[in-house]
């Protein structure tokens, strides 16, 4: 069952401008960009090229950074608000996962006092 890592903050509409429309999600071998229609796109998470903060925070949240090398050698690049809370830690997993499969991906790093 894939765990929820993303959120949307509120922000007036401007977080529309900054976040990407999909919401995130990620498995034991992929992660799901899906999008309000129901469209998902599937990458696996070996894909993933690099993980980072932001220098963009909404409502206390700080915006991360995933970017994703395509099949076809492009880059795709999604920006979210992590859902981390103390009764849901998926984005602290997914962090974890991804620093394991691809050490180098991470950019930075994650902890409770930098969210």
């Amino acid at each position: 069952m894939p765990k929820k890592i993303s959120m949307k903050p509120f922000f007036f509409g401007l977080e529309k401008k900054i976040i990407s429309k999909e919401e995130f999600y990620f498995d034991h071998e992929n992660f799901y960009a899906m999008h309000q229609e129901l469209q998902k796109k599937t990458y696996k998470l070996s894909a993933i090229t690099e993980l980072k903060k932001t220098s963009i925070q909404i409502t206390n949240r700080r915006i991360w950074q995933i970017t994703i090398k395509e099949s076809n050698n492009a880059d795709v690049v999604f920006k979210f608000a992590h859902n981390y809370t103390l009764w849901n830690k998926n984005f602290a997993l997914f962090h974890e996962k991804i620093k394991k499969i691809n050490p180098e991906a991470i950019k930075s790093k994650w902890s409770l006092w930098s969210m």
